[in-house]
């Protein structure tokens, strides 16, 4: 067992992509390999290509993590700078044979995003942002990949998704359920600006019926240059405050399932009406903790904090909030 840094790599990342090399180049090629892959991959191991050191992937994934872009956006950057991701580690496998369960923490469960698809061949539709800053852009530039063979080494690779986001869903429904709630279930993907919608989403809470409503996605948030302690959840979880503020009988969990929310060890924040208040009786504001993406220390000023530890699994991010009211 090897560990690594997430969500930065670390010089264990690098040990650990070249252990991996290793590990399959010494097995027999008769082999058949099991690799469990989930969110979380791309940093824990990595084998850069030639020219791109440790200091240059923890830049750019520094950058990354505040540019705004989604994670398929992020991953197609990732790959460009690897000899294994985007699907080149199955070139080593020669004749071995692998089997690749993965946890999806990607929007529609694409399997060449995952862990940035170590195993799964790229998808030629997803080219590179073409608004990427010129030292990120002639970073990638002097970077060449190696380029895949045209072996058919895809056809010694079985994969098969073991946990999803929509499985989630359906286990927190089928929980409230139950407990006898009345379970509103909306089919839209949370995505974009955290901020902006955090606030959509309370205003429609403000109207919504009683019962539990559940969302799910991943949004981003395009971090300052010197952002204060929190995440994309926290963050989220504070405009959405924003909003409800005074209302009576309604509150909203909104926490990565990994339980870790952006470069902290929080997993998000479970807000009311009462949360502007309580963080205000603390002398902070919510409006400059906001501006200053510091979510984080004003939810835990006011009670509000959600700490889980690590949960061991990743299927991006909940929402659920739940209105006080007789069932209809």
């Amino acid at each position: 067992i090897l560990e690594a840094a997430h969500p930065l790599p670390d010089e264990k990342s690098l040990v650990a992509g070249q252990r991996l090399v290793e590990f399959i180049q010494q097995t027999p090629l008769d082999s058949h390999l099991l690799f469990l892959i989930s969110g979380g991959a791309s940093a824990l191991v990595e084998y850069p290509v030639e020219g791109v050191g440790l200091a240059e992937l923890k830049r750019l994934n520094a950058w990354l993590l505040g540019s705004g872009y989604d994670i398929q956006q992020m991953n197609q950057i990732r790959k460009s700078v690897s000899r294994i991701k985007g699907g080149r580690l199955a070139q080593f496998l020669g004749k071995r044979h692998a089997r690749c369960l993965m946890i999806s923490d990607v929007p529609g469960d694409r399997l060449s995003s995952i862990g940035s698809g170590l195993l799964v061949p790229n998808d030629p539709s997803q080219p590179l942002p073409d608004d990427l800053p010129p030292w990120v852009a002639a970073h990638l530039a002097s970077s060449v990949a190696p380029a895949l063979s045209d072996a058919p080494v895809w056809r010694q690779v079985q994969t098969e998704l073991v946990a999803t986001l929509s499985r989630a869903i359906q286990a927190v429904t089928e929980a409230a359920q139950r407990q006898q709630l009345n379970v509103h279930c909306h089919n839209e993907f949370l995505s974009g600006e955290a901020g902006k919608v955090g606030v959509k989403i309370g205003e429609m809470l403000l109207s919504a019926p009683p019962g539990l409503h559940v969302w799910g996605g991943e949004t981003t948030a395009l971090l300052p240059e010197n952002p204060g302690r929190g995440g994309r959840n926290q963050h989220f979880a504070l405009a959405l405050a924003s909003e409800i503020s005074g209302t009576q009988g309604l509150s909203v969990l909104c926490a990565g399932t990994d339980g870790t929310d952006g470069p902290t060890d929080d997993a998000g924040g479970f807000v009311d009406g009462g949360t502007l208040e309580r963080g205000a009786a603390c002398g902070l504001s919510w409006q400059d903790a906001l501006a200053q993406f510091d979510s984080g220390r004003f939810l835990e000023s006011a009670g509000d904090l959600v700490t889980t530890g690590p949960t061991g699994t990743n299927v991006m991010d909940l929402v659920l909030a739940f209105k006080d009211g007789p069932n209809p």
